[in-house]
């Protein structure tokens, strides 16, 4: 059975809060999530998948579960740095990811809060 699990950190003398956001398969972390909330900005620092567990959607569940993050801190945009052309095909998958150029992406939250 896969679950996620969130766990929220406060940062050392900031007001920023890193992220990070795991999905089990019994007791095997299939995916991962890193990111960074600061001010109004959410940062993306890592998603990895395993090989097995990519393409059912579980990077996508993921994402959406930083940005209901994001949301709940006042955040008005995510943003990311890729590392490599296969995570370019998967951010260029992503419908409300805009790509600034080659690498770098960025989705602006609307104003209606979850």
């Amino acid at each position: 059975m896969i679950k996620i699990i969130k766990d929220i950190e406060k940062l050392d003398k900031t007001d920023g809060f890193y992220v990070k956001i795991t999905c089990i398969d019994e007791n095997t972390i299939c995916s991962t999530l890193v990111g960074r909330i600061e001010d109004k900005s959410a940062i993306i620092c890592k998603l990895d998948t395993v090989k097995k567990y990519q393409l059912q959607g579980i990077g996508r569940k993921l994402v959406q579960e930083f940005e209901s993050v994001a949301r709940q801190k006042n955040c008005d945009f995510i943003k990311l740095i890729s590392s490599n052309t296969e995570s370019d095909k998967f951010w260029n998958k992503m419908e409300s990811f805009n790509s600034i150029d080659s690498s770098k992406f960025i989705k602006k939250l609307s104003l209606v809060r979850n």
